[in-house]
């Protein structure tokens, strides 16, 4: 498990994944959080909101779930994959 302050947060992009519209329970939306030591992706459905909730500072915690699930609650995002890089120090 990591974690990462939500104030550490430098930048963020939103992207639809193309691919997704030809299976239903592929994830729709990509999320790119940079931080300073580390670049998050999350990939999911209805991410704009989970956006919302970290800018709103509403964010305590992100888990995946299982894609089958992915409609059980349409009001609130669903995170499929989660995946962390660590940037690199250029010397």
């Amino acid at each position: 498990m990591q974690g990462f302050a939500d104030s550490q947060l430098i930048n963020y992009t939103l992207e639809r994944i193309p691919e997704s519209e030809h299976k239903a329970d592929a994830p729709q939306d990509r999320v790119q959080l940079f931080f300073s030591t580390h670049d998050v992706t999350v990939s999911g459905r209805r991410l704009r909101d989970f956006l919302r909730l970290l800018r709103d500072g509403k964010v305590a915690a992100v888990n995946t779930g299982n894609a089958r699930y992915v409609n059980l609650r349409n009001d609130l995002p669903f995170v499929a994959e989660i995946k962390v890089a660590q940037v690199k120090v250029q010397e």
